[in-house]
């Protein structure tokens, strides 16, 4: 289950150089998480217009810049959409790490919430006689179907990554 992107380009005024100029970063946040990316541009900061996060002017400079700018976000959408058909877990730092990578880091597997709940009923398996009656393991094999079945219901998908589990869930 993918979650909403959101991209911000920011001026990070509190690393300005000897110049006087102020670099230009990319904020990643995926779920209330964010990560920021230098985008290696410096700028005046009386040449930046938070409203469409862009330099302004019609210099040479200013064109290269929005340019890079815009390659950058362009990219960043690329790789989400890489990572999606590829059913990899996205969070802003996975994102980040997989653009920079180009893709080459594999991916590690997911835990996924009927996985977990799969690993729990055969520990309780073990344990009847030891403390838990057969009829305690009977409950959570039904709470593990009915959970298998509302993910179903709900999400339209056989099993769902720990890492997607949500208030709305």
């Amino acid at each position: 289950m993918n979650k909403k992107l959101g991209l911000l380009f920011f001026l990070k005024k509190s690393k300005m150089n000897a110049n006087g100029l102020v670099p230009i970063y990319l904020r990643i946040t995926i779920a209330g998480v964010r990560t920021d990316i230098s985008s290696k541009r410096f700028i005046d900061n009386a040449k930046w217009n938070n409203q469409s996060q862009k330099v302004t002017g019609y210099s040479e400079e200013v064109r290269s810049i929005n340019c890079g700018l815009k390659a950058m976000e362009m990219k960043i959408y690329k790789v989400y959409g890489e990572m999606a058909d590829k059913n990899l877990l996205i969070t802003s730092a996975s994102l980040k790490s997989f653009m920079f990578d180009d893709g080459i880091t594999p991916a590690l597997p997911e835990k996924t919430i009927l996985g977990v709940f799969r690993t729990h009923n055969l520990e309780m398996k073990s344990l009847i006689g030891n403390g838990f009656a057969a009829g305690t393991l009977q409950r959570y094999e039904t709470s593990y179907s009915h959970t298998a079945e509302f993910i179903k219901w709900k999400y339209n998908v056989d099993d769902l990554s720990l890492n997607s589990i949500d208030h709305e869930l």
